[in-house]
């Protein structure tokens, strides 16, 4: 497969090499919430560019987005268990009432 026959859907307005690189960062920033910095995509040539994109839509495809959308809301539900304490918020109200707030 050539780069020239590679469906890239991510980056459309991209040309196909670059357009394929900001899709395997967007795929891998997806799942793991980091963006693939330290892949030199300069020095790799337009097979390996096809083989990781490949590579990196497999684990895409597969990945348990279940189990990370149930931990999102588990730290959703945490997150705003915290906020509902009010006692914090009481103590900053107090202080800006001290500070004439």
């Amino acid at each position: 497969m050539s780069l020239s026959t590679t469906f890239v859907e991510n980056c459309p307005t991209l040309n196909v090499r670059d357009a394929l690189i900001c899709q395997i960062s967007d795929n891998y920033k997806d799942m793991h919430g980091i963006r693939p910095r330290w892949i030199n995509f300069g020095e790799l040539s337009d097979q390996e560019l096809i083989e990781l994109d490949e590579e990196v839509r497999r684990e895409h495809d597969e990945f348990d987005w279940e189990y990370e959308n149930m931990l999102l809301d588990l730290w959703e539900e945490e997150l705003l268990a915290e906020m509902d304490d009010t006692s914090e918020w009481d103590e900053i109200d107090e202080l800006y009432q001290k500070m004439g707030w």
